[in-house]
């Protein structure tokens, strides 16, 4: 498959009040987001609490996701772990569900030597054989692809693309100016979509689309038509919601955001805990002013 240009919405995963899956919401939230526009839905990476759900969940919640969609969008998995075996075992488990693609983070805590991470990605493109989108996330990670690894992985079969959340321009336009032009760079920021898509990037992975799914469609439009001062007026307008939706660890705060609007998103599973109820008040006076706003 090509991967599309545009907006790549990562899901939630919604829970019931005691934590088991609730698929009926995700089915809603899917075929909602869906008809919003979205150009491809992302399921259980970190905004759906992948690492959190067991085998068999995240088999239910991927073959909701790809059974709702009916391919009207590509469907993508998070699939990464530290465990090269085990990252091989969650992406062959989600093509078998139908998901069409995988994101996979560089190897978390054990913090491999890049011949290590070039390794440990090529043997799962190998053994999966299926489109693969690099993920660089140090802060999560405590791994960075270095420039160089993305520009050997790049030559591998399978692998596709990349996700970069960082505010540093210099890496982008480093890649966009020395790789394939076919291979994918998705900025995993909304608030640098603008700037992150001005250097080269073709589209975002957005956790606040789940909340305003047709204002992130307009963002990535406008920026990836050039139409700069329009989008950079609405980054002004979203960027306090963009900044309350990091307040605290994702997915806590899309979740609270989420659940105020009258979404059921339910809670965050240990060990993450339910936003603060200061930082739920915040949230709330935002989500009414910004709402009036866009009306």
């Amino acid at each position: 498959m090509t991967l599309p240009k545009g907006l790549y919405t990562a899901l939630v995963t919604p829970f019931n009040e005691d934590f088991s899956l609730n698929i009926p919401a995700l089915v809603r939230h899917v075929n909602e987001l869906i008809e919003a526009g979205v150009d491809a839905l992302l399921a259980v990476g970190s905004t759906g609490e992948g690492l959190l759900l067991n085998a068999e969940e995240r088999e239910a919640v991927i073959k909701a996701v790809v059974q709702t969609a009916r391919g009207r969008v590509p469907i993508l998995a998070g699939t990464g772990s530290s465990s090269t075996q085990e990252t091989i075992q969650n992406s062959l488990q989600a093509k078998a569900c139908g998901a069409d693609a995988f994101l996979i983070t560089a190897p978390p805590y054990l913090k491999p030597t890049q011949e290590g991470i070039f390794q440990h990605y090529r043997a799962i493109a190998e053994a999966v054989k299926a489109p693969i989108i690099l993920y660089q996330h140090p802060k999560r990670s405590a791994s960075e692809i270095e420039f160089e690894t993305v520009q050997r992985l790049s030559t591998v079969p399978y692998i596709e693309g990349i996700k970069v959340c960082s505010s540093s321009l210099s890496f982008l336009m480093d890649l966009t100016g020395s790789l394939r032009t076919d291979f994918c760079i998705l900025s995993g920021d909304c608030q640098y979509t603008l700037p992150h898509i001005a250097v080269g990037a073709s589209g975002v992975i957005s956790g606040t689309s789940n909340l305003i799914p047709h204002q992130m469609k307009e963002l990535t439009q406008l920026s990836l038509k050039g139409e700069l001062n329009r989008a950079k007026e609405l980054t002004c307008q979203l960027l306090p919601l963009f900044r309350a939706l990091t307040q605290e660890s994702n997915p806590i705060p899309i979740k609270a955001a989420l659940n105020l609007a009258g979404k059921e998103a339910g809670p965050p599973r240990l060990p993450l805990t339910p936003l603060s109820e200061a930082s739920k008040t915040d949230l709330r006076r935002l989500l009414d002013q910004l709402f009036q706003a866009l009306v």
